[in-house]
């Protein structure tokens, strides 16, 4: 069977420089796209604020705004939370979602991150998804990504099927590093293309942020979106991954 995902750091539902509300452009971006699973980061779950209004809709929650009429299953966890809502990293999905635990990864009050850990079912597979969004400050990921990579490896076993996603701000290319050498989870782009997209900022790529990890499921393509739509839809770049999986139950 085959399983196509998407990662996206959305801005909030915002347009680069904060100008311009994209939610509903993200919206039907991913209604074309018709992805398995999508992976997204800088959502906000909740704002009382008029600059986050979305029109005809009954709350300022985007979750449920860009899962409503395609993804019957979706999963939020909030990491940053203020006086006006919070946001943070959800997954949206066709298929049934389990939630484990939304892990706290954050180093220091001024960024809020976290580990969004769900299973998937899928015709008698279980896949482990896990989304997130790491710091700017290069020590910061370090830990977190150590920590990450113990977490898994306690948790789960080297046969499980694994999808790890998100924002890494990883533009040294650290952090893809360091999980090549101390696990078998492999980069999608990496194990492809042989290099990594320049995914921000979204008008003049420069920076290879993004990352999609997988363990025990077959590639089969990995893709990045890029143009003119995509200029004005947030200030990142989104990615995509094929996989094929078996039927049998891990």
């Amino acid at each position: 069977m085959s399983l196509k995902i998407i990662s996206y750091n959305i801005h909030k539902g915002f347009a680069p420089g904060n100008r311009k509300h994209s939610l509903e452009t993200i919206k039907e971006f991913l209604i074309d796209v018709d992805a398995d699973i999508v992976f997204l980061q800088e959502i906000v779950g909740e704002h009382l604020g008029k600059k986050f209004v979305i029109p005809n809709f009954e709350s300022n929650n985007q979750v449920d705004f860009l899962a409503q009429g395609q993804y019957p299953y979706a999963i939020y966890g909030a990491n940053k939370e203020h006086k006006l809502g919070n946001h943070g990293n959800a997954i949206l999905s066709k298929h049934p979602l389990n939630k484990i635990k939304n892990h706290d990864i954050s180093q220091h009050r001024l960024e809020s991150r976290g580990l969004l850990h769900v299973t998937c079912e899928i015709k008698g597979s279980e896949i482990h998804l896990f989304n997130t969004h790491l710091n700017l400050l290069e020590t910061h990921r370090q830990k977190q990504v150590k920590w990450i990579h113990k977490h898994i490896k306690k948790e789960l076993l080297e046969h499980h099927p694994i999808i790890l996603a998100g924002d890494f701000n990883d533009w040294r290319r650290k952090i893809v590093n360091f999980i090549h050498q101390e696990s078998s989870l492999q980069e999608a782009f990496g194990k492809l293309h042989d290099q990594y997209p320049n995914s921000f900022p979204s008008f003049l790529p420069r920076l290879s942020l993004d990352r999609i990890f997988y363990q025990n499921l077959l590639l089969k393509d990995a893709i990045q979106f890029s143009g003119k739509r995509f200029n004005n839809m947030s200030d990142h770049l989104p990615l995509m991954a094929c996989f094929t999986i078996s039927g049998t139950r891990i």
